[in-house]
């Protein structure tokens, strides 16, 4: 996502290691030179792994929440014991 503000330039990415992956941000400021021509740019690296990987979280235990709650009673008492196994495998 690319948005311009107040002469900054911001930008989200992520790079895949396999077993993690790690997300950052980067903002890129223009500084105003009076000693010669060439523009300068201040570069901002701000890892943001951790609120992406609450985000995603979030947004998982709010799906399990929602398709749990539209069980009955009957398809949830099996569906319990299976989750409950497969938990004690991981």
């Amino acid at each position: 996502m690319l948005a311009s503000s107040n002469g900054f330039t911001s930008s989200e990415y992520y790079k895949d290691f396999g077993n993690y992956q790690i997300y950052y941000e980067i903002k890129i400021e223009s500084i105003e030179s009076e000693q010669n021509d060439k523009k300068k740019f201040r570069v901002y690296v701000k890892d943001i792994s951790k609120i992406v990987i609450m985000q995603q979280k979030t947004c998982d235990e709010m799906y399990r929440d929602s398709v749990l709650s539209n069980y009955s009673h009957e398809q949830l008492t099996p569906l319990n014991s299976f989750l409950n196994n497969s938990k004690m495998l991981l």
